[in-house]
């Protein structure tokens, strides 16, 4: 679809409640959007949202194949659902972190225990990467001061993971820590930071510096790994056009 939904029913609570109706028969929604002179982006998001389904965009053959062969198993067969992610931080080692992204995405703390409040799906083989961008608290730690708040054990933070079965209705918790080591970026982690980067640049959320890109470029490629699909030179290719055509900073 193209997200102009002009047949059937139309109007936006209506699509809601249909959508909703057949979800909690077991019927869930992933949407794939098509390039055209139209683009209801954020609509077609919302509404695979209310169909604990998936969202794609095909602009192109690379990415119909991404996305109606490679991953298509994963988009189409929903392991968990309402999938809910908790990160709390240990006060006596970061002062200050924010979440880069999902800014549509956001719970309320208290959603986290509440089985009633809908949240996203994750399909099979799928991943999730969240980055937070966290500021030490400067001084030596005393853990021995945890006593009224989470024992971290010398841990940075412990991550908490709620999720339903696909076909259940309780959730199931799940948690781990997060260890204060920052000793190796792996890969996949080193080539995250750099799309995060450029996405914060695009959105102007962070001020681009002059040879910025071309620094980002260097560091994107190498960290791409085998990349046996060529999504991340994809990435890289998408970098550079941004920096010959739209970049203030390099001119």
């Amino acid at each position: 679809t193209d997200g102009d939904f002009n047949l059937g029913v139309s109007h936006k609570e209506g699509l809601k409640d249909l959508i909703v109706k057949n979800r909690e028969s077991g019927v869930f929604l992933t949407v794939v959007g098509t390039m055209s002179n139209y683009w209801a982006d954020e609509r077609m998001e919302e509404i695979s949202n209310h169909g604990n389904g998936n969202y794609t965009m095909v602009d192109g053959i690379n990415e119909a194949r991404k996305a109606l062969a490679r991953e298509f198993t994963g988009t189409m067969v929903t392991i968990a659902k309402d999938v809910k992610i908790q990160v709390e931080f240990n006060p006596f080692v970061v002062e200050s972190y924010r979440l880069i992204g999902y800014d549509n995405r956001m719970l309320n703390k208290e959603d986290f225990e509440n089985d009633k409040v809908d949240a996203g799906d994750i399909g099979a083989g799928h991943t999730v990467t969240a980055l937070y961008e966290v500021v030490r608290r400067k001084g030596a730690v005393d853990y021995s001061a945890l006593e009224d708040v989470t024992d971290f054990g010398g841990n940075v933070a412990v991550v908490r993971v709620r999720y339903k079965e696909p076909d259940g209705q309780t959730s199931s918790l799940v948690e781990g820590f997060v260890a204060d080591d920052t000793s190796e970026v792996d890969m996949d982690a080193a080539f995250a930071q750099c799309v995060a980067e450029f996405g914060l640049i695009c959105r102007g959320e962070i001020e681009e510096q002059p040879g910025q890109l071309n620094t980002l470029i260097k560091r994107a490629q190498a960290s791409a790994g085998a990349d046996e699909d060529g999504y991340r030179a994809e990435f890289v290719s998408l970098v550079q056009t941004y920096r010959d055509r739209f970049s203030v900073a390099q001119k």
